[in-house]
Formats: structure tokens, sequence, C-alpha cells
């Protein structure tokens, strides 16, 4: 099957369709993954764009990398979503509490470590639609108030204009380039 261009190519879960390799790298170029940016130590809600009212869940899932071993998980297969089962992975302990009441539901982690950054998966399954997955990526800024004033000789109070200021910068250039792109 031909396709004469990019807006006629149609996926399914990331599956190209067949002999794709070379579609599969060209539909990857298309998407533009949501980046979130958190400081080490603050709080960080990351959002799953999902429908939790129209039709019932059974099963979230968040994933980091590519692992297919889920971080957290959502078990509302045998009970309603308000009142499904959390089960955070080990390593995240309690840092991690998926809240399905807020409009988009959303996975915070308090406090966020510096290991916390990469790219995660929200996997959504319907009871009878099907699965949705959405990826986003989390920035985080891995300054420490210690290091700082031990190597700038700076007050904590400035350390966190300093973080500040690095985010403003981030934000600006993400901004700016988002704008060229369209």
């Amino acid at each position: 099957m031909a396709y004469p261009d990019q807006e006629h190519m149609c996926f399914t879960e990331g599956r190209a369709p067949s002999g794709g390799t070379e579609i599969r790298e060209q539909a990857k170029s298309m998407f533009t993954v949501p980046e979130y940016l958190s400081v080490a130590g603050q709080r960080i809600s990351l959002p799953c764009a999902i429908n939790t009212t129209e039709e019932p869940i059974s099963l979230i899932l968040w994933y980091k990398g590519d692992s297919d071993v889920p971080i957290y998980t959502l078990d509302g297969r045998r009970s309603p979503l308000a009142t499904a089962r959390h089960f955070p992975a080990l390593e995240l302990g309690n840092r991690a509490h998926f809240d399905v009441s807020a409009r988009p539901p959303f996975l915070s982690l308090d406090p966020v470590e510096p290991t916390d950054r990469g790219d995660y998966r929200c996997r959504v399954d319907y009871r009878r639609s099907r699965t949705v997955i959405r990826p986003l990526r989390l920035l985080v800024i891995g300054i420490s108030e210690m290091v700082l004033k031990e190597s700038l000789d700076i007050k904590p109070l400035e350390a966190e204009l300093l973080i500040n200021i690095c985010i403003d910068r981030y934000s600006s250039a993400n901004n700016k380039d988002k704008a060229i792109q369209e």
C-alpha cells in the first residue's frame, strides 16, 4: 500500500504498515513528546490525558523508559476507578500517587529525584475500546543547594533564584523552538 504523503498514514499502537521500518522512523519524527521540567526535591504532576467519564477503564499503567515492567499500576478491573487499587513500584515507594479525580488525571512524584528524569508512558486499558498510550518526557534540574553553596559561596535563597533563572531560560528556549516549528 502506498502513501502519497504523511498525512494519510495511520498507525495502531506504534505499529507501522508492513515493510515499514522507514515509515516507522518517519512517523516517530512527526510526533513530538510533551516535556515537563522539575527541580529535584520539588513535586511534579505528570498528566495522562485520558477520558475517565465516558467509558469504564480497567487498568492504568505507567512505564519509564523502554521497560515493560510498570512503575505504577491503578487496577480498576474489579472496582470503580475511584476506589481502584494503587500499586507503585518499590523504586518509587510512597513518592508516587496517581490522582484519577483530577482533570486530566496525573501521576504525582514528590519529591522528584534526579533519577526520575526520562521518558514515561501512560497506558490506559478501556473495558471496550482500544488501549491508549500517552508518552511524555520528564527533565530534572538536579542542582543541590549544598553544591551551589560550596562551589559558588551563595545562600539558599540565591540558589533558588538561580534555579528559577534556569527554568525560565529553558521555558523561553523551548517556546521559541515550538514557535519556529509552527
